[in-house]
């Protein structure tokens, strides 16, 4: 309601401060790792960002929006479903498996995550590079599970779809390529706007300035 009422600027911000503390202060009500942590990624990280772009009218967000598509789209890495044409689709299916995250996905991953989980018992008689890769491979499914059932919820519900979150991580050429492509791919969306673009935009001025 205040994003629709308010234009951008300090008073729109004044407006939405309220649920950015709200989206920081969810996280606590949890007592698991778990689900502390993704709630903090969800809302304390992508979500405050998002407000904040919508602050000052830029971002994902929208305020004209219903309701519950603006909360789960503020609080959630979702997005209106787009459909694509349907040669495009088969012409480009590394880009289709890249959002998807099919049932099978997640089936898999609820499957060998217990198995992970009590492969720990016996962490003490392994070297160190298998209980790294045991901890990367836990990672990476728990991130299947959760971000496909979220996708799942959502798409049924809503009729919406999520931003793909990862691109086949383990076909990496280099660091950069994972870290800037492949992995984690909602928080450089995110950040390159709210914090990389002003910050080129201030450096751009000064420059100008002193020239």
């Amino acid at each position: 309601m205040a994003a629709a009422l308010i234009r951008p600027g300090a008073a729109r911000l004044a407006a939405l401060l309220p649920a950015v503390a709200l989206f920081c202060a969810i996280p606590f009500a949890f007592s698991t790792t778990t689900f502390r942590g993704s709630s903090a990624f969800f809302l304390c990280w992508l979500g405050t960002f998002k407000l904040l772009l919508l602050a000052a009218g830029r971002g994902p967000l929208d305020p004209s929006l219903s309701l519950p598509h603006f909360v789960f789209s503020a609080s959630l890495p979702v997005k209106f479903r787009q459909p694509a044409p349907a040669k495009s689709k088969d012409q480009d299916p590394a880009s289709a498996s890249a959002r998807g995250h099919g049932p099978a996905k997640i089936l898999v991953a609820g499957a060998v995550i217990p198995f992970i989980i009590y492969a720990y018992q016996f962490k003490d008689a392994m070297r160190r590079w298998q209980l790294v890769l045991l901890y990367t491979v836990h990672i990476y499914l728990s991130l299947e599970l959760l971000l496909g059932s979220v996708r799942a919820l959502i798409h049924g519900v809503l009729g919406m779809e999520m931003e793909p979150q990862v691109d086949r991580p383990y076909l990496a050429s280099s660091l950069r390529d994972f870290w800037g492509r492949r992995w984690n791919l909602m928080v450089p969306a995110i950040l390159r706007p709210s914090v990389h673009g002003p910050i080129l935009d201030v450096c751009y001025s000064l420059a100008i300035s002193f020239s």
